[in-house]
């Protein structure tokens, strides 16, 4: 998952140098690291379209369509599916995917609903603030229409009510913050120079407000509990031979 923060990077790097070659081999090497992320690049072929690179958007649409029908079924046939339990919110009768798209065309009051209105509709705005704030909301000041479809992957993460997902210290963001990284840069060329600062400051602040206690608590929690840790390291170290295989739940 982490590596997908540096792929996509350098796709958006080879698109804006037009090297079409190095493009479509981080095309592909994105597309590797999970099945969902054929959405971040399915976005960027819509904005490719948009961004009148018609070649770039048609054959990126295409193969992260194909490459999700063929993981889809893979999924399926030797595992237990694509993970959309995660929006059960929105899939009436075990629809799965299916039945998203479905109770965003027929129900879309419902579907806005959800993006806000929940048991962590502070978590929400939080999240939200926690992406835009460090970057000044810098992505939301163009008039370039076209810049705001990369902003899109957010809406995955606020329309569900999977916790993770909008919880910034976990991995569903990496994606995101990318495309507004992106974003960011695009609009900060038309913007006057003095707002930097700006963006500088409110990133700061963001940065030593939130990320900062929350990485302290990860300290805090090994030193209250070292006994804890340094037993369960111990007792694995010695009962495991380093050799061996090891199957595990996520708990």
């Amino acid at each position: 998952n982490i590596l997908l923060v540096m792929l996509l990077l350098y796709l958006i790097y080879f698109y804006e140098k037009d090297n079409r070659i190095m493009y479509l081999i981080f095309l592909i090497l994105s597309l590797f690291v999970k099945e969902d992320v054929f959405i971040y690049t399915c976005i960027f072929a819509i904005y490719a379209i948009f961004d009148k690179k018609l070649d770039y958007g048609i054959y990126t649409l295409a193969i992260s369509i194909l490459y999700f029908v063929c993981v889809s079924y893979l999924l399926s046939s030797l595992g237990e599916g694509v993970m959309s339990q995660r929006f059960s919110n929105l899939i009436i009768n075990d629809q799965g995917l299916i039945g998203i798209i479905r109770t965003i065309l027929v129900n879309p009051g419902y579907f806005l609903s959800q993006l806000v209105e929940s048991e962590k509709t502070f978590e929400k705005l939080k999240y939200f603030l926690l992406i835009f704030l460090t970057l000044g909301f810098v992505p939301f000041f163009t008039k370039k229409y076209k810049n705001y479809i990369l902003l899109l992957p957010i809406i995955i993460n606020l329309m569900t009510n999977y916790p993770y997902n909008y919880d910034i210290t976990f991995h569903y963001s990496f994606g995101i913050c990318v495309f507004a990284f992106y974003v960011f840069i695009l609009n900060l060329q038309d913007l006057k120079f003095q707002f930097l600062p700006v963006c500088i400051v409110s990133s700061a602040l963001v940065f030593t407000s939130f990320v900062c206690p929350t990485v302290k608590k990860y300290f805090d929690n090994y030193y209250n509990n070292e006994y804890v840790y340094n037993s369960a390291d111990k007792f694995l170290k010695e009962n495991i031979p380093k050799n061996a295989s090891v199957i595990a739940s996520t708990m």
